[in-house]
């Protein structure tokens, strides 16, 4: 989905299938990180896991991650 009278998309929507068949249902949230493998092992050191990934979108790299609790959201590049 694209804003009126920009050009840079502001939402998607996935389906659970393929290489996105292991992304749990759930409004997915975007945080822009300077170093994606360098955030991938701070999750993991305060007991997070990686759900998917990391993989290339574009020239950007993301991976979805989930926090102890259970929440998940996506890491991704600058």
């Amino acid at each position: 989905m694209i804003l009126p009278g920009s050009d840079a998309p502001a939402a998607g929507i996935c389906h659970a299938r393929g290489a996105n068949a292991d992304i749990p249902p759930a409004w997915l949230m975007y945080i822009t990180v300077a170093d994606v493998p360098a955030s991938i092992a701070a999750c993991i050191a305060r007991g997070g896991k990686v759900l998917t990934g990391p993989r290339n979108m574009g020239k950007q790299q993301f991976c979805i991650i989930q926090d102890p609790a259970g929440a998940v959201c996506a890491l991704i590049s600058p």
